[in-house]
């Protein structure tokens, strides 16, 4: 956890820009125009993925790290492919993609990587669709969630026929 007595609040990271659709369940649409920002308490915005991008992306899911030094998020950056997950320090600026399977399926849909969030011991967690297995009810492909090691394994932690989304951990 994070020492508050010790930590300072230096801004906000946010993402701008249409976040459509609103079905919370919907995994597999492509809605370009957004970005991650980050404002500091005087006002002053900073878009920090402007420079990952050539055309316009679709930036999702942002995450900040327990000692704020760091953000995850999700970026989709084509309609042919899916989101990926990325980790961005907020000090230099660099970014670091830490999936790379987000394409079409072989049995329909796209893969796409959503809701990335920090664990313990520089775990990242984040569901994805990368099994390509239907939900149930057959409407949807099925997001598991996944926890990527530090080393960069990927270990499946959920195999439920349900939707997985926005993991938290406490």
């Amino acid at each position: 956890g994070v020492d508050c007595e010790e930590s300072t609040l230096s801004g906000v990271v946010f993402v701008r820009g249409p976040l459509e659709p609103a079905d919370a369940f919907e995994l597999d649409t492509f809605v370009p125009g957004t970005d991650l920002y980050f404002v500091d308490l005087q006002g002053n915005i900073r878009n920090l993925t402007e420079g990952l991008h050539d055309g316009p992306a679709d930036v999702r899911d942002p995450a900040v790290s327990p000692d704020g030094r760091s953000v995850l998020f999700a970026m989709r950056l084509s309609e042919l492919t899916g989101h990926e997950i990325y980790e961005l320090d907020l000090e230099t600026g660099e970014a670091e993609r830490l999936t790379n399977d987000a394409k079409p399926l072989p049995s329909a849909g796209i893969a796409t990587n959503r809701d990335p969030t920090y664990g313990p011991d520089g775990s990242v967690y984040f569901v994805s669709t990368r099994a390509g297995l239907l939900a149930d009810g057959g409407q949807r492909l099925d997001a598991d969630l996944y926890e990527r090691l530090p080393d960069g394994t990927l270990i499946q932690r959920t195999f439920t026929p349900h939707i997985e989304r926005k993991p938290v951990y406490f």
